[in-house]
């Protein structure tokens, strides 16, 4: 056993099966959470499989201080018989059973494991361990913590958001400018100027001599 270390041991007996083909699964949950007075604190869950289904270990960390916790993929059933379990990770709320659904938060993380055993005559034995560690893996880093600031990741996300819309809306207005500009320089354009210029004029003239008669008058 690795230092810093618990190791339960798990010991059934005498369990009733419904009928010969009945399992047994012992659902257990590792938590971790942080008493600090900081407002800047981060939490995260990982796990590890050796197969895609078999869990081989479970990380609960908050900032620098981790829960780890390994789990063995055997058993020992009537005192001498080596079987192999089946262990399972999961957040929520297991199914068949009362257990309610686990939220993380940023100064708590934790999680159901589920030990799927075989039936046993008389006895079965498990013991998985646990290891309070120091963590130096900055947990807001990763894509999966629960953070109660905005994370590095984010915040380089939200400036890059920011940057393209800028860019995009300035590109934007450059094309108007093109269009309207190649617009003006067509030669069905300046016709229709030239037309709306005389347009123009002659309703000036004729306000101008309108004015001129009244006056005369």
């Amino acid at each position: 056993i690795d230092p810093s270390s618990i190791k339960y041991t798990i010991k059934i007996t005498n369990y009733s099966f419904a009928n010969p083909l009945s399992t047994l699964e012992v659902i257990m949950m590792a938590s971790i959470e942080s008493l600090s007075n900081s407002t800047k604190k981060c939490s995260m869950l990982s796990k590890g499989n050796t197969t895609t289904e078999n869990l081989n270990f479970l990380k609960l960390q908050v900032d620098d201080k981790s829960l780890y916790g390994s789990f063995v993929q055997r058993g020992v059933k009537d005192y001498d018989e080596t079987v192999p379990v089946l262990n399972r990770f999961s957040n929520d709320a297991i199914s068949g059973s009362s257990l309610p659904e686990l939220n993380c938060s940023p100064t708590k993380t934790h999680s159901y494991i589920s030990i799927m055993l075989p039936q046993f005559r008389e006895t079965i034995t498990i013991d998985p361990t646990f290891s309070v560690l120091v963590d130096y893996n900055d947990p807001s880093s990763s894509d999966q913590s629960v953070c109660s600031f905005l994370k590095q990741k984010e915040i380089e996300k939200t400036l890059r958001f920011i940057i393209g819309i800028i860019v995009g809306f300035f590109f934007l207005l450059l094309i108007l400018l093109i269009l309207i500009k190649s617009i003006m320089n067509n030669t069905r354009f300046i016709k229709v100027k030239i037309f709306l210029l005389h347009i123009k004029y002659l309703f000036i003239y004729y306000t101008y001599y309108k004015s001129y008669e009244l006056e005369e008058f």
